[in-house]
């Protein structure tokens, strides 16, 4: 595994559309993990604003300001420090994690870009969103549509925070190119992402390496002092265009494309929206939805937290 990226800007624009049928590539999962619960008929129109979790908006919205509200960034629950005051009744009952850490200043600025994967796989039916109307159940859609409706959770999560710089794109390859849509920015309305499921931005190859990389490198050159990156690709996990190779070269540019982000302090989040195993990609910073979209919130808010509460 090579420690840094194998190929430049120019890269971008892959010469060969790779092997799309990936009847090689060994996917973990499927069936395992998925919830109990009733499929029911889905709502006559599909509109991804309407199948937001509120539960999920909250915890992602609430790790971010946990995470900038103050100058200084704690470490609660330790047995060595400064004594945390909101521990006193703790305290009286013998408990001994009483104090607190300082782990250095939170972040005042955040920017976050969603790349979410638009390749022609994303197309299967085997994800699940709750029911509008009967929230104890759920339904399956296409990948891409579960996709959509991520975008719009993390639209209404942070798109009205003033310190947060919300961009998220739709990435696919082929004929040759790499094509990237700028579906939201800041002001955009949500409905955007009913256009987002079902809209066709060019060719049917994933290029989750090459559209990581060229958001990287456009975030590192944007970033300023005191503020934070963020990247969550949304996707099967099923790379293959990479310059003049197959599947096997380019799930190394995923890895690589990580690696070089995370090497400039950007943290990169992996969400696997149908419930894959793609650890191999981004290691610890994996996320699995399962369909239930109360867990994904909790899950990322985790993961958005600690990246931002530490530097």
């Amino acid at each position: 595994m090579n420690a840094r990226p194998t190929y430049t800007p120019a890269d971008l624009e892959p010469h060969a559309t790779g092997n799309f049928s990936r009847g090689s590539v060994i996917r973990a999962k499927r069936e395992a993990g998925w919830s109990s619960r009733p499929v029911v008929i889905p709502p006559p129109v599909f509109d991804a604003p309407a199948l937001v979790s509120t539960v999920a908006v909250a915890a992602i919205r609430r790790s971010f300001l946990q995470a900038k509200t103050s100058h200084e960034a704690w470490r609660t629950y330790r047995r060595a420090g400064r004594l945390d005051p909101r521990q006193g009744p703790r305290a009286d009952r013998g408990a001994q994690d009483i104090f607190k850490t300082r782990t250095g200043k939170s972040t005042t600025r955040v920017k976050v870009a969603v790349l979410i994967d638009a390749s022609g796989s994303m197309g299967q039916a085997d994800a699940t969103v709750d029911h509008p109307t009967s929230p104890a159940t759920r339904y399956r859609v296409a990948r891409r549509e579960a996709a959509a409706v991520f975008g719009a959770t993390i639209a209404k999560a942070l798109g009205a925070i003033p310190t947060v710089d919300l961009d998220v794109f739709q990435h696919a390859a082929g004929g040759g190119r790499m094509y990237l849509k700028w579906r939201w920015a800041k002001g955009t309305p949500v409905s955007v992402f009913n256009g987002a499921a079902f809209g066709h931005i060019g060719g049917g190859g994933n290029a989750d390496g090459h559209a990581l990389y060229a958001i990287a490198e456009r975030m590192i050159k944007s970033l300023k002092r005191g503020e934070r990156g963020v990247i969550m690709v949304v996707s099967d996990g099923l790379p293959s265009v990479y310059g003049h190779g197959g599947n096997s070269e380019a799930g190394q540019a995923l890895i690589d494309a990580v690696a070089h982000a995370r090497k400039h302090n950007i943290t990169v989040i992996g969400v696997a929206i149908d419930g894959s195993d793609q650890t191999v990609y981004y290691g610890e910073g994996t996320v699995k939805h399962n369909g239930s979209w109360t867990a994904l919130g909790s899950t990322l808010a985790k993961q958005i937290g600690g990246a931002l509460a530490t530097r």
